[in-house]
């Protein structure tokens, strides 16, 4: 039997959420969810079809490895976020794999659906651009980061993005769940070892408490100064 994705949820997606409850309804008829078990893969470098995919529940991990066999991690998709519209937008090859962190539900749309989509309905059209460009920004500022900055900092400026995913109160960020130190590692094209200095240096000057159970920046101008 066919599981559906609602209309609502498709509401909280940025590309969707300004469309009227009937156009969602119409967009959802074509779409599918779809569960993944942890560790499996969504999309795979030599994967041939171009689905979008959105994610509902659970999380998916964008890297990508090297002929050395080095990981090097993008990003970890949450829900509310998708992915893989770039190969739909150009039909070209995957650029990384997408693998399910724990049990996740997603919702697949394929690339014909969702050019259909984006050029029937302006204001999608314009959500999908606007997405893009966040895109480049953020690879060009990661581009200046590692041709500008010492792996300290980048190590540093990666607390600050995940510090930054939590609201502050009074400047302090309590985190519950935080990316191991070999999850950083790969995120900064570094090793173990030197997150876990960088870490320590910064418990020692008070900016970050940073143990198992217990996750706080302690003030995020004073690690983003640090940063600089």
């Amino acid at each position: 039997m066919r599981s559906k994705v609602s209309a609502t949820t498709l509401g909280t997606f940025e590309i969707f959420s300004k469309l009227p409850m009937p156009e969602r309804e119409k967009i959802a008829e074509n779409m599918l969810l779809k569960q993944f078990a942890n560790d499996e893969t969504v999309i795979s470098v030599t994967d041939t079809r171009c689905d979008v995919f959105f994610v509902i529940n659970g999380c998916v991990r964008a890297s990508a490895v090297s002929h050395a066999g080095k990981q090097v991690q993008y990003e970890d998709l949450m829900p509310g976020m998708m992915f893989g519209e770039l190969a739909a937008v150009d039909g070209e090859k995957r650029e990384n794999d997408c693998i399910a962190v724990g049990q996740s539900q997603l919702a697949v749309m394929s690339r014909e659906q969702f050019l259909k989509v984006v050029t029937e309905n302006p204001i999608v059209l314009e959500a999908v651009l606007i997405r893009l460009t966040k895109l480049v920004r953020k690879q060009t500022k990661r581009i200046y980061e590692y041709s500008t900055y010492s792996v300290g900092q980048r190590i540093c400026l990666e607390i600050l993005r995940i510090a930054s995913e939590k609201p502050a109160i009074d400047g302090k960020v309590v985190l519950k769940k935080v990316p191991t130190h070999a999850d950083i590692a790969a995120r900064v094209s570094t090793h173990r070892e030197a997150v876990s200095r960088q870490v320590n240096e910064l418990q020692k000057l008070n900016i970050i408490t940073w143990r198992p159970g217990k996750y706080v920046v302690h003030d995020i101008s004073a690690l983003a100064e640090y940063c600089e």
